[in-house]
């Protein structure tokens, strides 16, 4: 499975500790996630940039 997700910075560690509060079972084989910066967003329909595209 792979699930991509974007969030406003502000948001990033609520979205990180929801994840692992919701799919830990401590159990080998959890799975991994990462957490990689995202240089810019745009809504096709308007053009807003940024923030705004969320």
């Amino acid at each position: 499975m792979k699930l991509e997700l974007v969030v406003n910075d502000s948001d990033t560690q609520i979205a990180i500790d929801t994840i692992i509060q919701k799919v830990r079972t401590e159990d080998i084989g959890d799975g991994k996630f990462f957490v990689n910066p995202v240089a810019d967003g745009i809504r096709v329909r308007t053009g807003e940039p940024g923030g705004e595209a969320l």
